[in-house]
């Protein structure tokens, strides 16, 4: 006898419970992936940027009513660099630097134009990473219950 049968389910039972099955499949593999990406994206920032060095604040410079100050320092080879760190934050608990204040940065040796502001910079892409990661396992973990719950695993 076909499964379907011997269970007594129809195929029109049978296509039911599987189509959540492969929606939450799919749903996980591309939040895991996902987050995995982002955060090797994240790691891959933070080894970049290996070498400190002490910096002034010269300015803000506003985005969307988010800020990020505007930092001079010098690299190893004397060029003097000024810039932001590409991360604008926004919000009553962010720091506001005044002009003069020396912050600590490090930057990418290869190209200085890329550094981090440890003080300020949040590494977004790994707390992002970790969100959809986690997102990920979570409907995994739904995907099993629905299978199991299918299969009368809990009775």
């Amino acid at each position: 006898m076909p499964y379907n049968i011997k269970k007594g389910k129809t195929m029109t039972e049978e296509v039911f419970w599987t189509f959540p099955v492969f929606v939450l499949a799919i749903l996980c593999i591309v939040f895991v992936f996902l987050g995995r990406y982002l955060k090797l994206i994240g790691r891959r920032e933070q080894e970049n940027c290996t070498t400190p060095t002490e910096a002034e604040v010269v300015g803000e410079r506003y985005s969307d009513g988010a800020y990020t100050p505007l930092m001079r320092f010098t690299d190893l080879d004397g060029k003097t660099v000024e810039g932001t760190s590409g991360v604008y934050r926004s919000g009553w608990k962010v720091p506001h630097y005044e002009n003069g204040t020396k912050l600590t940065v490090k930057y990418d040796p290869l190209q200085p134009e890329h550094f981090v502001i440890p003080a300020f910079d949040t590494n977004v892409f790994l707390l992002v990473g970790d969100i959809f990661t986690v997102v990920g396992y979570i409907l995994m973990g739904a995907m099993f219950i629905v299978v199991m719950v299918q299969r009368g695993f809990f009775g």
